[in-house]
């Protein structure tokens, strides 16, 4: 190996007699021994061989380091929606004051029951649904709206609103009779505003209903 090296050295103080050798120039050495070559020699400096001056390799770039991007912006956390209020309860309708005091659905509710002006006993006034004499019941005699005796039944003798007999005849002379559990009639059920004392129909059926 040193006498690779000293070949080279010879090699490149000869190459620079006549003048200026410049690096980075291949070079063929043909080296004696076990490994005769030829070998490329790169060398990677100027020698000025004259005034006795070494010129380095040029400098390495300076690097230039990329601007960091601006971070997103964030965005804004939605300002909440204040509370809604809730939705004021539908005052329950009241009744017509009937005789012996002022009487309201609550009153009549689970106190009385009804006869047609024929006599025709048409149940209880009860908001529950599973009695069973309830006008309430869908399912009973009473509350049916496909039963003979119901004033559910918007067919039917004491539910339409073109008989005589029905609670819903806004005309009707002659319609059912609310009686307390005394046996005392306390007013008419009647969709008939000139009636008095009276209980709106509509208003103890949805009375009732809001009660279930």
């Amino acid at each position: 190996m040193m006498r690779l090296l000293a070949t080279v050295l010879l090699m490149v103080v000869m190459a620079g007699i006549g003048g200026l050798f410049q690096g980075n120039n291949p070079m063929e050495i043909a080296y004696p021994g076990p490994y005769p070559g030829p070998y490329t020699v790169y060398l990677p400096v100027v020698f000025k061989l004259f005034d006795g001056s070494i010129e380095g390799p040029p400098p390495m770039p300076t690097a230039t380091a990329s601007p960091v991007p601006p971070l997103p912006t964030a965005t804004p956390i939605p300002t909440a929606t204040p509370t809604q209020a809730l939705p004021t309860a539908t005052p329950l309708p009241t009744l017509t004051p009937l005789p012996g005091g002022s009487l309201t659905c609550a009153d009549l509710d689970g106190t009385s029951y009804l006869l047609a002006d024929d006599g025709q006993y048409l149940g209880v006034i009860s908001h529950d649904r599973y009695l069973e004499d309830s006008i309430m019941n869908k399912y009973g005699t009473y509350g049916s709206p496909y039963s003979a005796t119901s004033i559910m039944n918007k067919y039917g003798t004491y539910g339409s609103p073109y008989s005589a007999l029905s609670a819903y005849n806004p005309y009707t002379m002659t319609p059912p009779s609310i009686y307390i559990y005394t046996g005392t009639a306390v007013g008419y059920l009647t969709e008939n505003p000139y009636l008095s004392p009276r209980c709106d129909t509509s208003d103890l059926v949805d009375f009732l209903r809001l009660l279930q």
